[in-house]
């Protein structure tokens, strides 16, 4: 037979001939013996189903290097060699496509554009360059899994696109598709970008092919997006600054290096007033700065044009917080300015920044809280002098008062009745309650204005103390409170003011006795420490009373503070006293201790230095030391009646 041909008998191939060898590029090894089925779809890929018996029919055969071919098929039963079936291929004359379409070669093998062609009308891809597999989805970006397949099986999501409406489109007006960044969402990888185009070849007037060129351009679209998004977002930014600019309270200014204004803002307008706006048609820095207006330091000093930040910062130079002063209708305005150079790669001068920050408010009010200070300390001052003349004024008859009721005492005693002594042990308690505060009030005063006298000398602090306790175990006794002293001293010698510490110890017993109740007990230690790096004496008055809480032991030592107003009588008092002590501590150079735990008790320590005795207690000679402790016990005593005066029993 000189036609190409294949027999089949039985669904195998028993015989191929030479001429079909040819036609398919397979030799006989891959032909002969093996299912036929696998040889015409898979092999092969001839176009139609095997089986027809009307005469030629038209397809398409692809070789073993796929290239397609163009025939006529014509199918043969021979009844008389048992129903062998003889298949006949008859290649159409001019139609193999590498002839046909020669400027086709050119581009199939160039740079990045996917080339194809399909066949009309069933759109079978022919043939495809590399590239343009590489677009499908796996596994058809693979030759022998695309080639001699229709365009629905190997093009993710063809089937019903509008991708196929306009393929069918141009096979039925025969022209051409060509579209820009068209988006496609059918492949795995998501939504992807082409320029494609679709070009009909047709043949006696029928479109016979559509040669598909495609560039995907996903990449370039995306990242073209994405610069319109930031542009966009850059936009939408630059008018929130410029609306950030044009309001912010601070002036601002932008010049270049020749001093022309580049930017302005509202606040510059308003802060330089009527000097910039009597010119509104002002460009350069020197249009202000030498509009003969006065500009000064924060002294006053006049300014010279050359000193002000517009013209320092045209020289390069960073102004930071330079004060300037300047007149607008009589009225002064204070601006606090900063100037900052912008430089170029090379170090040339390109821009200046200036900001102003209008502080005439500031300034006035601080010139306004100035003199109020002023006006509140000299109320202070001759509140303080009014205070203390009246209390001085006071004093005065109480201490007649206190002399008379001394000498009642002493010579009239045998002829005073018992309900007279009352009266009189009345009147004394609350003469000696008055002088206390008197005392209280005037010592504050003293020290507040800081004329406070401080009577140094040197003494035996053990004996002090231990003398101040024992002077008050009467009052305890009265009360049934327990008053102890510890020390682990046996003697301690110090430089300091004998007289404050009486009273500072007295204050703090009368104190807890007054908050303590009966059956309860008042401790006081001495002992040397070692307090910051100093040496320190610490007297401690640990009671059991009532206890302060914690939100009122950071007022308790305020001036009339007091843990309760409401408190009765036996514990009534002004508030005056751990001020006092306060007052008289820190005189000594002393700290102020205070624990307290409420309904168990209150500790107060007070923490004294040690100096060195400029002369020691023994040095004295006994007749000296006689007077000294006899004076000191008239004073304790005395001293005790008028601290424990506002304590009941």
């Amino acid at each position: 037979m000189d036609k190409p041909y294949i027999l089949m008998k039985d669904g195998i191939i028993i015989d191929v001939n030479n001429l079909f060898l040819e036609l398919s590029c397979y030799n006989s090894e891959d032909l002969k013996h093996k299912p036929f089925g696998f040889i015409w779809k898979d092999l092969l890929r001839i176009s139609v189903e095997p089986g027809f018996t009307n005469g030629y029919q038209e397809a398409y055969l692809f070789t073993k290097s796929l290239e397609a071919r163009h025939i006529d098929i014509k199918t043969e039963i021979q009844i008389e060699s048992n129903n062998n079936i003889i298949y006949t291929f008859l290649e159409k004359p001019q139609s193999r496509l590498e002839n046909i379409f020669l400027f086709i070669e050119n581009l199939y093998f160039r740079g990045t554009t996917g080339v194809a062609i399909y066949s009309i009308p069933d759109l079978i891809l022919l043939k495809a360059n590399q590239v343009l597999l590489n677009f499908l989805d796996k596994p058809y970006n693979d030759a022998n899994n695309s080639i001699g397949k229709n365009a629905a099986a190997i093009i993710s999501g063809f089937k019903g696109s509008m991708l196929e409406r306009n393929w069918h489109n141009v096979i039925k007006t025969g022209e051409v598709f060509d579209v820009k960044e068209m988006p496609y969402k059918g492949f795995k990888r998501g939504t992807t970008h082409w320029n494609m185009r679709v070009v009909p070849i047709s043949e006696d007037g029928d479109v016979q092919y559509l040669i598909q060129t495609v560039d995907e351009i996903t990449h370039t679209v995306l990242n073209r997006k994405k610069m319109e998004k930031q542009a966009e977002i850059i936009k939408q930014q630059k008018e929130q600054l410029e609306v950030i600019i044009e309001n912010m309270t601070d002036a601002l200014c932008v010049i270049d290096n020749k001093g022309n204004f580049l930017r302005t803002n509202k606040a510059f307008k308003r802060i330089l007033g009527n000097r910039f706006q009597s010119n509104p048609e002002a460009k350069n820095v020197d249009d202000t700065v030498r509009h003969g207006q006065l500009y000064c330091d924060e002294n006053g000093k006049a300014l010279l044009p050359e000193e002000l930040p517009p013209l320092k910062v045209l020289k390069g130079e960073r102004v930071e917080k330079q004060r300037v002063m300047f007149k607008d209708e009589g009225k002064e305005i204070v601006v606090n300015t900063f100037a900052t150079p912008i430089f170029d790669e090379n170090g040339e001068l390109q821009y200046g920044i200036l900001l102003g920050h209008d502080i005439t408010d500031v300034i006035e009010n601080k010139k306004l809280i100035s003199k109020q200070k002023e006006d509140l300390e000299a109320s202070i001052e001759l509140k303080d002098e009014f205070l203390y003349l009246i209390t001085h004024e006071f004093r005065t008859p109480m201490a007649v008062i206190s002399s008379a009721l001394q000498v009642i005492e002493l010579m009239y005693r045998s002829e005073i009745s018992e309900k007279v002594g009352r009266y009189l042990k009345m009147i004394k308690q609350n003469t000696n309650r008055q002088l206390r505060l008197v005392n209280n009030l005037l010592d504050i005063t003293r020290i507040s204005s800081g004329s406070i006298k401080m009577n140094m000398s040197s003494f035996d602090i053990v004996n002090v103390v231990q003398t101040i306790v024992n002077s008050v175990q009467l009052y305890g006794q009265q009360k049934q409170v327990a008053i102890s002293f510890n020390s682990t001293l046996e003697k301690k010698d110090i430089f300091s003011d004998e007289e404050k510490i009486e009273r500072i110890l007295l204050n703090l017993l009368s104190n807890a006795l007054k908050f303590t109740q009966s059956e309860k007990s008042i401790n006081v230690t001495l002992s040397a420490i070692e307090y910051k790096d100093k040496s320190m004496i610490s007297i401690s008055v640990k009671d059991e009373g009532i206890g302060i809480p914690e939100e009122k032991q950071k007022v308790i030592f305020d001036r009339f503070g007091q843990v309760d107003s409401s408190l009765s009588r036996r514990a009534e008092g002004t508030g005056l006293g751990l001020h006092l002590v306060k007052l008289m501590v820190n005189a000594l150079d002393g700290e102020t201790i205070l624990r307290s735990e409420v309904g168990r008790g209150s500790t107060f320590t007070v923490l004294l230095p040690v100096r060195e005795s400029i002369a020691s207690i023994e040095e004295a000679t006994s007749d000296e030391m006689n007077l000294k402790l006899m004076s000191r016990n008239d004073r304790v005593i005395e001293s005790v009646v008028i601290e424990f005066s506002d304590i009941y029993f």
